[in-house]
Order: C-alpha cells, then sequence, then structure tokens
C-alpha cells in the first residue's frame, strides 16, 4: 500500500500538505470490514518541528455499508477531523503508541498510514446500522429479507410507549 506512505525524509521543518483517496481499491486491501462504494478524500496537513510532527486529518466523504436488519445498502457520510502526533525517539522501548500519540524511531523515514486511515473511516459507522423510517415512523427494511430472517421489523421509533405501557403508567398514576 505504497500510496498511503508518508515520506518525510527530507522534509523541511514547518507545514506541509498531502491528499489521500480511500476508494474500493483501498477498501479491498482490508476484506473484514462492511465499507463498500467508498469515496473518502483525507487532507493531511503535516508541521514538522525537530522532535516531532503533528498530523492534521480532514476526513471527508461517504460509503455504503448493510443495514444490519435486511442488509439493504445505506449510504453513510463520513465528515470529521483528526490529529495525531508523532514523536521522534531514539528508542521505542517502554513507549506505547495511544490513540493520538505515536512514538517513532528517530532513524525512520515513513510512516504507513493504510491501516490508521482503513480504522479511522470504519469507527465512523454507527454500531448498529438501519434503514431510515418513513413519515409513519415505519420502518422503511426490506420487509421480504426481515420476514424471511424471522427478526421482528420495528414499528415504532426507539424508545416509544405502547397503549399497554401507557395504560399501566395511567393505573399507577390513579
Amino acid at each position: 500500500m505504497g500510496d498511503y506512505m508518508l515520506s518525510f525524509a527530507g522534509l523541511s521543518m514547518g507545514r506541509h500538505t498531502f491528499r489521500y483517496r480511500l476508494d474500493d481499491a483501498f477498501f479491498a486491501c482490508f476484506p473484514e470490514g462492511d465499507i463498500r462504494q467508498a469515496d473518502v478524500t483525507v487532507d493531511l496537513t503535516l508541521e514538522r518541528t525537530e522532535r516531532l510532527m503533528r498530523l492534521h486529518f480532514d476526513f471527508a466523504g461517504r460509503f455504503k455499508t448493510a443495514c444490519d436488519r435486511c442488509l439493504n445498502e445505506l449510504d453513510c457520510p463520513v465528515a470529521f477531523q483528526d490529529e495525531v502526533i508523532v514523536r521522534f525517539t531514539a528508542d521505542t522501548d517502554g513507549k506505547e503508541d495511544e490513540d493520538n500519540l505515536w512514538w517513532v524511531e528517530e532513524h525512520r523515514d515513513k510512516l504507513d498510514l493504510s491501516q490508521y486511515l482503513y480504522e479511522t473511516v470504519a469507527l465512523q459507522r454507527p454500531i448498529q446500522m438501519f434503514c431510515p423510517e418513513d413519515e409513519t415512523g415505519r420502518s422503511t427494511c426490506n420487509a421480504a429479507v426481515v420476514e424471511r430472517m424471522g427478526a421482528p421489523e420495528r414499528t415504532k421509533p426507539a424508545g416509544a410507549l405502547s397503549e399497554d405501557n401507557l395504560a399501566v403508567l395511567r393505573s399507577l398514576k390513579n
């Protein structure tokens, strides 16, 4: 995945910009994922100093993923920013990377961003992704698939009280 290698050897101190495109070819390298028809642009601003690099990522685009209930294809927008600090050190022993802090040995001259880019976009998919509800609050999931799978189709918005629940609450009030 050479296109996603950040080569910082020879970069002068100061600000530098890079652009990466994450498409189907990129996500095909991660077959365990559920991302299809992706078109995500990542603008990276790198600020280099003598002892560290500040990487500011700006993600924008969209991808398709499956509804968790009926497997219909759904559009998932991507629009967020992230920042990572890369610190140079003589020895990385005892230093563990954190979410936004990476330790890199001084002699290294490039970083492979592919795993970071994949995981960061994949985490933008909601834990549960369902087809939207229509104006009456009914699911727009593929009813034939839901019925065949035996999954109950949700007809009321999450958290809505049924008439039975309301009757019990009213009796408690009296």
